[in-house]
Formats: C-alpha cells, sequence, structure tokens
C-alpha cells in the first residue's frame, strides 16, 4: 500500500470516529457512558493519528526516492549530450566586425559618448545572437577598424582593448577563438593618421599574426596581413616560404586555410590580380604554392570584401580550392539608422566524427523564420577525427611559437623599408611590397645542384647578403615594382670533387664585383691527391706554394717567424722554440738527441724530456742522482702484492684492458696516481711509476729463491 493511499483511509478513519463521539453524545443519557464512549473514541483517534505520522514519513521517503530518479535522469541526459557533443562539433566562422566610433573622416570626427554607445550595444546585441554549442569560433581579421589612433590625441576609440572585452561577451572562452590580423591590423597608413607599429599592437593584446593548429585530423592554417600600407593584402615572400613548408608538413590531414582577403576569381570586387581588394599576385604567387596540396585542403575561407548580398553565395572553386566568403561586416549595420539584418551573416560548419561531409551554414542575423541564408556541403579528404578538446599542436602558444623547421631552404631577412614603414609617423609612406623578390641577408640551402646562388656542383651551404635594391615606379597600378638587386654574398657550402666521385668537398665562395660567383678556399680529404688535399686557398687568398710565410710587423720571410718574444721563433739551422708562460721548451735537430725537453719552475729545471734516434723514440723521466736526497729502503713486493689488477671492459666500447683501479691504488702507491683537480675530472694512473717496485719485487724474489736454493743444497 502507498503512502498517498495510507493517509486518505487514516483520514477517512478519523472523520468516522468523530463521528461516532458526536452521535455518543446525543444518544446518551448516560453520561458516563458517553465518557466512557468518548475515550474509546480518543484511543482511536490517538492510533490514527500515529497512522497519520507514520503516512507522513513513508511520504517523504517516497519523495527523496522520486527527487533521486529524477538526479539519475538528469545525469544520464548530460551524459547523453556529452556523447553526442564528442561525436559532432560546431565552428563558427566569421570577420570584419570593425567597429568604427568616428565618422571616418580625416581627421575623423569622433561620434558623442551616447552614439558610442548605441554603436557598442548593437555590436554586442549581434555577438548574442551567436548560436550556442560553439565548439571553435574562427576570425579572419578586420577585428577593429582603427587600432591606433597616433596622432589625433582621442582619448576614445574602439581598438583591441575593447575588441577583447566585446569576445568575452560571446560566452566562447577566449582560448576557443582562433584569429588572423587583417588590413587594419597591419601597419599601414590612412591619410594623414598614421598608425605605428600596429601590428606589434595586435600580437599584444591578440596573438599570433601567422600560425596553424591541429586538432584530431584537421588542421588550420592562418595566414595574416601585414606587408604595409596600400598592400596589405601582399603575403610576404617568408610567408609564402613558411606556408609551403607548413602545408608540406600537413600532408595526410584534413587543411582549412584562412586569409582576409580571398584570390583573384573568387570574389566579383577582385578584378585583377593586383587589385587590393584580394590577394594581391596571389594567383602568381600564392597559387603555385597551394596547387600542390589540393588533395589535402577542404576549403579557403576569407573576409575584407562586403557581406554577401541575398541572391550571392561567393562559395567558388579558383585553382582546385573553394574559397569561402565568411564576413559579418557589423560594422556597415551599425552605421544604418535601421539596418536590414538580413543581408548579415554568422558562418558555421557543423561535423560528424568518421564522416567526410561538413556543412556550411550561413545564418542571418535579423531573427525572422528564414535565418538559413545559405547552406552546402564540403568534402573531407579524410574521414573526420575531431580530436580531443583542445588542439594537440597549437601554433599560438609560446612553448609551440616557432615555425616548424625547414625541408627546403631557410632564410632571415632584413627589410629596409619594412622597418621605415613601421617607423613611419605621418611622412611620405611611398613605400610598396616588393612582389617576387625580397631583401635578404641569410639563407641555408639543403640539396641544390648547380643552381643560382651556388658554384657549380655545390650540393647546400649557408649564404649571406647584402643587398642594394634600386626601384622603378608602376604608374599604371600605382605601386613600386623591383628592379633587379645587386647582391654582394658569400657561400660556405657542400659539393662533390666531381659528378662520378663521392668524396666531398667543402667550399668557400664570395661574389665579385660583377655579381658572380667565385671559390676563395676548398677543404678536401687527403685521399683527393698531395695537390688538393686540405686547405687549398684560391686566388687572392693565403697563398702558400714553398711552405714558407711571415706573421707580424716586421716579421721577414721565412719558414716561420713572428714578431714579439712569445711568439713562435723558427731559424734556419732547424731549430724550433715554443715559448707559452715559460711552462714549455721544445727542440728540433736533424741528428739524434733530445726533440722535447719539459722544464718547470723559475729556474727552469728540466724533468723529462723526450729523444730521438735514427730509429727509435725514448721518453725520459728526470733521474739524476743531484735531484735525490734521503734514500731508503722499500717493500716491494708487498706493495706489488697490495695492489688488485683486473682484466675490464672499457665503458666507452673501445675493448678490453688490464690495469688497476686509479682510487684503490692510491690508497697502495700515491705516488703513481693522479687523482682529478675536481670531483668530475678522472683519475689516471703512470704505471711507469711501478716500474721501481716491479724491480725490488723481482730483487726480493730472487732473493728467496737463492736462500730457498741454498737451502735445498744444504739439505742434500
Amino acid at each position: 500500500m502507498t503512502a498517498i493511499n495510507r493517509t486518505i483511509i487514516v483520514q477517512a478513519d478519523s472523520r468516522y470516529l468523530t463521528q461516532r463521539v458526536i452521535e455518543a453524545l446525543d444518544g446518551y443519557d448516560d453520561v458516563a457512558q458517553a465518557a466512557e464512549d468518548a475515550q474509546e473514541a480518543a484511543a482511536a483517534a490517538q492510533d490514527a493519528a500515529q497512522q497519520a505520522a507514520d503516512a507522513a514519513v513513508d511520504a517523504q521517503q517516497a519523495a527523496s526516492a522520486a527527487q533521486e530518479v529524477i538526479d539519475d535522469i538528469n545525469t544520464l541526459t548530460e551524459e547523453i549530450e556529452n556523447v553526442k557533443r564528442a561525436e559532432t562539433e560546431k565552428w563558427l566562422f566569421t570577420a570584419d566586425w570593425q567597429l568604427r566610433l568616428d565618422d571616418g573622416a580625416v581627421p575623423p570626427n569622433f561620434y558623442p559618448p551616447e552614439e558610442e554607445a548605441r554603436r557598442r550595444q548593437f555590436l554586442r546585441d549581434q555577438i548574442a545572437k551567436i548560436e550556442p554549442g560553439v565548439d571553435l569560433a574562427f576570425y579572419n581579421g578586420d577585428l577593429v577598424d582603427r587600432p591606433h589612433l597616433k596622432t589625433t590625441g582621442a582619448a576614445s576609440h574602439y581598438g583591441f582593448k575593447e575588441f577583447r572585452e566585446d569576445i568575452y561577451a560571446t560566452g566562447i572562452s577566449m582560448d576557443r577563438w582562433f584569429f588572423l590580423p587583417g588590413n587594419h591590423e597591419s601597419d599601414h597608413v590612412t591619410g594623414d593618421i598614421p598608425t605605428r607599429a600596429t601590428t606589434e599592437e595586435y600580437q599584444r593584446w591578440i596573438g599570433a599574426t601567422d600560425y596553424y593548429i591541429v586538432k584530431g585530423n584537421m588542421a588550420h592554417v592562418f595566414v595574416g596581413d601585414g606587408a604595409g600600407y596600400g598592400a596589405s593584402q601582399e603575403i610576404m615572400t617568408q610567408t609564402l616560404a613558411w606556408l609551403d613548408t607548413t602545408l608540406d608538413s600537413l600532408r595526410g590531414l584534413n587543411i582549412w586555410l584562412h586569409f582576409h582577403a580571398p584570390m583573384y576569381g573568387a570574389h566579383p570586387n577582385v578584378t585583377s590580380d593586383n587589385s587590393t581588394y584580394g590577394i594581391i599576385h596571389g594567383v602568381a604567387r600564392l597559387q603555385p604554392i597551394l596547387s600542390k596540396y589540393t588533395d589535402h585542403i577542404v576549403c579557403a575561407t576569407y573576409g575584407h570584401v562586403s557581406n554577401v548580398p541575398p541572391g550571392s553565395v561567393w562559395d567558388t572553386e579558383v585553382g582546385g580550392i573553394r574559397w569561402i566568403n565568411i564576413t559579418t561586416f557589423i560594422q556597415a549595420a551599425a552605421e544604418e539608422e535601421t539596418p536590414d539584418l538580413s543581408l548579415y551573416h554568422f558562418n558555421y560548419i557543423d561535423l560528424i566524427r568518421g564522416t567526410q561531409t561538413a556543412v556550411l551554414r550561413r545564418m542571418r542575423l535579423d531573427g525572422s523564420g528564414e535565418d538559413l541564408a545559405y547552406r552546402a556541403t564540403l568534402a573531407l579528404p579524410y574521414p573526420a577525427d575531431l580530436g580531443g578538446l583542445a588542439p594537440s599542436f597549437d601554433g599560438r602558444r609560446a612553448a609551440q611559437n616557432s615555425r616548424p623547421l625547414f625541408r627546403g631552404p631557410v632564410r632571415a631577412f632584413v627589410d629596409a623599408g619594412w622597418e621605415e614603414n613601421r617607423e613611419n609617423v605621418g611622412g611620405d609612406p611611398s613605400w610598396r611590397p616588393r612582389y617576387g623578390d625580397y631583401y635578404e641577408a641569410f639563407q641555408v640551402y639543403v640539396s641544390e645542384t648547380g643552381n643560382d646562388p651556388f658554384p657549380a656542383g655545390m650540393l647546400g651551404g649557408i649564404g649571406f647578403y647584402l643587398n642594394t635594391q634600386a626601384t622603378q615606379s608602376d604608374d599604371q597600378s600605382g605601386f613600386i615594382t623591383a628592379s633587379t638587386p645587386v647582391k654582394r654574398k658569400a657561400w660556405f657550402g657542400g659539393r662533390q670533387v666531381s659528378g662520378s666521385d663521392d668524396r666531398g668537398q667543402a667550399v668557400l665562395a664570395v661574389s665579385k664585383a660583377d655579381g658572380s660567383m667565385e671559390e676563395v678556399a676548398r677543404f678536401s680529404a687527403s685521399d683527393v691527391g698531395a695537390s688538393q688535399a686540405g686547405l687549398i686557398l684560391q686566388t687572392g687568398g693565403l697563398h702558400v706554394p714553398a711552405g714558407k710565410v711571415g706573421i707580424g710587423a716586421g716579421a721577414t720571410l721565412g719558414d716561420l717567424l713572428t714578431a714579439g718574444v712569445s711568439g713562435v721563433i723558427a731559424y734556419d739551422g732547424g731549430l724550433m722554440r715554443a715559448r707559452r708562460d715559460a711552462l714549455m721548451h721544445q727542440y728540433c735537430r736533424d741528428g739524434e738527441g733530445v726533440i722535447v725537453a719539459f722544464q718547470q719552475g723559475a729556474g727552469n729545471t728540466q724533468v723529462g724530456s723526450i729523444s730521438v734516434t735514427t730509429s727509435a723514440t725514448s721518453y725520459n723521466t728526470s733521474s739524476d742522482g743531484r735531484l735525490k736526497t734521503d734514500l731508503q729502503e722499500f717493500d716491494g713486493l708487498g706493495t706489488i702484492n697490495a695492489l688488485e689488477v683486473w682484466d675490464y671492459e672499457w665503458v666507452n666500447g673501445s675493448g678490453r684492458g688490464r690495469g688497476v683501479i686509479a682510487q684503490d691504488a692510491a690508497l697502495i702507491a700515491p705516488y703513481a696516481l693522479t687523482p682529478g683537480e675536481t670531483p668530475d675530472e678522472m683519475w689516471s694512473a703512470d704505471y711507469s711509476k711501478f716500474v721501481p717496485d716491479l724491480i725490488r719485487a723481482v730483487q726480493q724474489l730472487s732473493a728467496k729463491v737463492a736462500a730457498l736454493e741454498s737451502q735445498q743444497s744444504g739439505g742434500e
């Protein structure tokens, strides 16, 4: 019986007993009988109350059990949602919010505080329309309209700091937003309002400009603007080299490309390959790189151009790669008093683990029933692996911020024009990027065969450049293009001795006045022949045809001659004496005798020598009686017997050996051992110092043998 049923029965019993009490009082003349009946009724009522209390306890227990069931259902629902989210992901794509708090004039006229507040709130109202459940968010540049108003003195403008505050309002954590700089974030000048080092401001508040991330088998590569005023959609040559190497390292993954501007052919506003509405010379310079990886690239997304109007798609294939416009362009909507928000969109990608299809949804901001403006599917080269919660590689992080090692050329650049433009605070902004060329200071090449800038046959090496660059104006396009630079350079690299020879050489080459390379030195192994072995110094270097040279001021050409008492002196008679800190004297002679003498102390006492005959070499240590005193007998046999001698394997794998352990032997014969000067230095033994012990031990044994022989003879 349930607690609720029991409660109902108890209530019914109570009403029945109450009725009996009333009837008893009315129906009995005998008050005593009525009291007795009332007492019985009271006892029955007390029983009913106890039953009611028991029913209440049962009801409370039932309520607790029901809550536990509800909690279990909620937990199970949450787990189901987590499983579903682990199998699916939603990505947000957007660009070009670039909220403006001035009228765009030169110089700008800033809006009053109430208009600033209205525009700021309008932006946040649109941000609030981002769908819940976004796993990753990608923002393709132009975060702000004017990141750095240096010369206006304005205390109020919408910069990176304010942008970050509004990003927090999206509810998507900052570490799940991935940004790249657009032309409004790169160094450039707008009219007479210069923006100085705005790229550095972007890096301070936002982060990296060119990087990639990997999550599961999804790789996202971000290439930001940053080339300079008037042409900030130009991708610098060193960035192209990084992009090529990065894409090569990401083969086998689903690659998503993120740019700020589109390629020529992807958008109707980009009418030529050098239009500032697109990636300048993208077809000429970027497309040859991308074409090598079309089998791995899902698509390329971009912003920069205006929002997609009704009836337009701007999802176009260029060179085998889909280019998709993701512009939101909230600034344009904020400019209007009553904007048509059906023209503005957020873009989403929906993915399911294990499938090879992603769904693109372009959602209107007007909040109408017709939210979906465009829907398309994207083919993935490989089944989707969504990975874990965070990227397995995140190029924004400090520990992972360096670009990957180059498999091709490694270059470092010195770009005077770039530095000049960065420091521009209002002067003539005449510098433009150099299309197809660059200032280069340092290169490392691998597996190049006879190609410029190497001399013929070089396999690779390190190059050092000092460039002078003449420029000429291209009046038709309004840009400045580069003439052929004069490169004064030096290379150190390797090459084969000949095309059919596996032997190698190291070569030092420098450029001549006409720019051609000339070898000045070559290093070769001994087996290339006597005339080529070792260091060969070519034209213009140190040439030693007869083995004679003079070194130092005042020196004359001889076998070897240097000025100064502490240098090296050679005489025609064949004696060479090397002196350094009076620690060593060295002698060389044609006949027999001492070739090296070792001396010690201020008195130059000779303590050893190396002498030669016509057929042998002797290593001598001092033993002159004039150097010795306090002569004593000693037990050589006891010393030899006390030493432990081992057959052992050298730790470095050089083979087996026999000898003592220096630290142990030092306890027996310290005169034969040399401890390390520090705890880390090795100990060493001079086995020649054991010879006197061996001689004495032989003498002692000889005496014992003689005594035994004498005893044996006497016994006979």
